[in-house]
This record gives C-alpha cells, sequence and structure tokens, in this order.
C-alpha cells in the first residue's frame, strides 16, 4: 500500500524487494522525489510493505521500466475471432498490406484494438509480416479523458522513450528535443524494418501531438493507429470506421461466447443442442429482434433483450453476458428494468452497464482489478498478480487464481501470451478508465 497522505493506491511493477535491490545500486541516478532523498524510501521497504510518496514510487517503477523493458512492446500476435468485419478484414488483407497509413477508429467498445490485432495476425499469417516487424505502443495520458476534441492528453516524451527502448537506440538522447528524437526513431526504424502500430489515442488532439512522427514515419514505413475520433486528414491515410455490430452479428457474438469460447464458463441455459435452430431462427428474412423478445423460448428472450440493452456495442454486451453466467437471466434483466440503449446513448449506457457489474463484483475482485487499473494498461504477468495480491491484500494464491477465472468469465479480464509463453493479464480501455474513476466515487 503506497501511502500519499490523503491518498492511497495500490501500484504494483515489479515486486517490492526486487525495487529495493536494484534502486539501493542505482540510487546515485534516480531522480528524487519532493523530499529531496531517497534514503527515507529505501529504508522503509521490506517483505510486507513499502510506505513512500507515491510521487517517489512512480518515479523509481518509471526508472525500472526503462533500464529493464523485457520486451515491452512486442506485439504479441494471436488469433482473434472477430465478427461483422469479415468484409473489411478481407478488403484490407487484398489492399492495404504495404499502405504506409492505416487508422482505425470509432467509439470505445465498438472493437478497434481487436479488429487491428485481427488484421495483423492475418497478414503473419499469410507471410505479409513477421511478428517481429510490429512494435506496439499504448499511448499514455497526462490527464483523464477530455471530452474537447482539439484538446490532446497525450504524453508524447513517455511514448518517444517507449520507442526508443522498443527500438534499443543507445545514443543518449536525454535533453535532446523532441524533433531531434524523432528523427532518431525515424531513422532506425527505416533500417531495422519495423512497423508502429499505436494504440489508445482519443481525440484530433492527441493526434496533432504525435503528427510530427507520423508525418515522418509514413514515408519510409507503415503505421497504424487506433483512435476514437477520426483524425486531421491526410494524404497516405486510409481511415477504417467502425460502427455498431448488427442485430445478426450481435446476436452471433453471445452466441458464440456463451455457448462456444470456453466450455468452462459456457451460459448453462445455452445449450449446444439449439444452436443449429437458433442461428436458422436469426437467418431467416422476417427476422425481428422485438418479436426475437417475445418468443416462447427463454433463451431468445435473454439474447435479443441484451441488444435492445446496449445495442451492437460488442464490449458492452460481453459485460451482459458476463452478467448473465453469474446470476439468472431474468434477474439482470429486472436490474435493468425498462432501459434503452437507443434513449440514452452510448457513453451513458456504458456507465450505467459498469455500475451494474461494480455493484456484483466481490471485494477481491474489486481489488484485483485497482491493481490493473494502477498497472501498465498493456498489463501484468502472471507471478506479479500473485505477489501483489498476497502482500498487498494478503490474498492467497489459490484464491486469486478463483478471482482471476471469475473476472475473466465476467469478461472483465483478458489474458494472453508473452513470447516467453508468461501469461499477463490486462483490462480493456474502458475497464481501465471505469476503474480509475470509481477511486472517485463514479461506481458508488
Amino acid at each position: 500500500m503506497i501511502n500519499d497522505e490523503s491518498t492511497s493506491i495500490n501500484v504494483s511493477i515489479v515486486s517490492l524487494d526486487t525495487l529495493k535491490r536494484w534502486a539501493a545500486k542505482r540510487h546515485d541516478k534516480l531522480v528524487p522525489d519532493s523530499s529531496g532523498t531517497w534514503q527515507a524510501f529505501l529504508g522503509t521497504i521490506d517483505d510486507e510493505k513499502a510506505v513512500a510518496t507515491l510521487e517517489g514510487l512512480r518515479n523509481l517503477v518509471k526508472s525500472y521500466n526503462a533500464e529493464n523493458p523485457l520486451l515491452k512492446h512486442a506485439m504479441y500476435l494471436q488469433n482473434r475471432w472477430v465478427f461483422g468485419i469479415n468484409e473489411t478484414m478481407h478488403h484490407l488483407l487484398e489492399t492495404s498490406i504495404e499502405h504506409p497509413f492505416i487508422c482505425f477508429t470509432g467509439m470505445g467498445g465498438l472493437g478497434k484494438t481487436t479488429q487491428a490485432e485481427a488484421f495483423l495476425f492475418q497478414a503473419n499469417r499469410q507471410g505479409y509480416i513477421s511478428q517481429t516487424d510490429v512494435i506496439h505502443i499504448i499511448a499514455k495520458h497526462l490527464t483523464d479523458i477530455s471530452n474537447d476534441e482539439d484538446t490532446g492528453t497525450i504524453d508524447l516524451d513517455e511514448m518517444l522513450q517507449d520507442l526508443i527502448i522498443a527500438l534499443n537506440i543507445n545514443s543518449n538522447l536525454v535533453g535532446e528535443s523532441s524533433s531531434v528524437r524523432i528523427s532518431q526513431i525515424v531513422n532506425t526504424m527505416k533500417h531495422q524494418g519495423k512497423r508502429l502500430y499505436l494504440d489508445n489515442l482519443h481525440s484530433r488532439g492527441d493526434y496533432r501531438i504525435i503528427k510530427p512522427l507520423i508525418d515522418k514515419l509514413v514515408s519510409h514505413t507503415q503505421v497504424m493507429i487506433a483512435m476514437r475520433s477520426a483524425p486531421d486528414k491526410h494524404r497516405l491515410q486510409k481511415i477504417i470506421s467502425l460502427g455498431e455490430l448488427s442485430h445478426y452479428d450481435s446476436l452471433c457474438l453471445l452466441l458464440y461466447e456463451g455457448a462456444y469460447a470456453d466450455p468452462q464458463d459456457k451460459c448453462d441455459w445455452m445449450s449446444s443442442a439449439n444452436v443449429y435452430e437458433f442461428t436458422q431462427y436469426i437467418q431467416s428474412d422476417d427476422f425481428s429482434l422485438d418479436e426475437m423478445c417475445h418468443h416462447p423460448d427463454p433463451s431468445y428472450q435473454y439474447l435479443a433483450r441484451a441488444v435492445q440493452l446496449v445495442g451492437g456495442n460488442p464490449f458492452a454486451l460481453l459485460l451482459i453476458l458476463g452478467l448473465y453466467k453469474n446470476e439468472p437471466p431474468v434477474m439482470v434483466l429486472q436490474d435493468f428494468d425498462s432501459a434503452n440503449y437507443l434513449t440514452e446513448g452510448t457513453r451513458q449506457m456504458y456507465t450505467r452497464v459498469f455500475r451494474k457489474v461494480w455493484q456484483r463484483l466481490s471485494d477481491k475482485e474489486k481489488a484485483l482489478l485497482h491493481i490493473l487499473s494502477e498497472a501498465p494498461i498493456d498489463g501484468l504477468q502472471h507471478n506479479r498478480i500473485m505477489l501483489y495480491m498476497k502482500k498487498a491484500n494478503k490474498i492467497e494464491e489459490a484464491e486469486t487464481r478463483h478471482t482471476i477465472h471469475k473476472l475473466k468469465q465476467k469478461n472483465l479480464l483478458q489474458i494472453k501470451t508473452d513470447d516467453f509463453s508468461n501469461y499477463v493479464y490486462y483490462i480493456h480501455q474502458l475497464t481501465h478508465t471505469f476503474v480509475r474513476s470509481d477511486i472517485s466515487g463514479l461506481a458508488e
């Protein structure tokens, strides 16, 4: 637990013992915190806890990560099952494999990251690119998301530093201007034949902050970005604008994730025996979502009502499905009363769904989400999760494994593997935003 007078926040990047031993050897090179020294901080670290300023710990972690990148920005390509974009995907693979600048745009939760990663996976599988060709950067933001499209919150200095680390640039660029660092990055990427995939941009203001980097890179290599708003026009850009899924694709997503995705987590009421009949029903020419809400089979009603509640927003559909997996759907629907996505808008809908989900979480599940919300947005390795849940929350490994399983079942936690076959746990960017806002009371 890190105490900063009135603020207590769980932070876990590496074990505290590792930080202590590393910092003891590097204390002369570290940037001191506001107290002007690291000695008091280092002296308080023991096997159980560390008490220090939040600023001090974050500076220490940032210094540690800079020296120990651990392939942080490698692109771990995985097969992604994606609904509603087959035509777009085939077109991209046929026409845009070497297109210099591809932008995936759309509101949060529509699947920008999923589609970009699916495109890269298919390009890799078909031999167009190698997994090691792609540098993956998830943009960090200096402040919370702004509603002003012209206001950028992206941390350009940290992004450039991430690229310098990922490219293993040995030149001493400390103190150099951003233009000098950008030139070095562009020359190195051109020499190494790397491509850039940049995720988590929010506004046109964010895009304008990184435009000098984009302008230079697209003349030499491929750049892909995923952002919520459409960027300013660029002569080389190809924009893939994502919209909501159709009713058909929304229902197929729910059916696949509920009956097939994970045998251990499937919905009990969604048996594979009626899948064929269900798909025939929603493919019929006279299919109507409203009529499906009154189908004699309750399972049809549950799926149709989920689409009515949140529209064709994939992540919101998965959150509703996560609720369905943990309590009777009829009780979930009663809790939402007569809510209808069409009458409230996407932002209000996600806030309402997250609140309903949050109210149903155990204290252990909330603790783990808080840890992941304070960690890098690209996730934490399995051993670090286990360590911190035990040290900070006194939760044993078996309980943590159960908590991980429950959050995965509720579609709040995702798992990938890195190049060393380590499990890495991460949360959706919308979950990240919501959990951090919960600290200030939004989820209450």
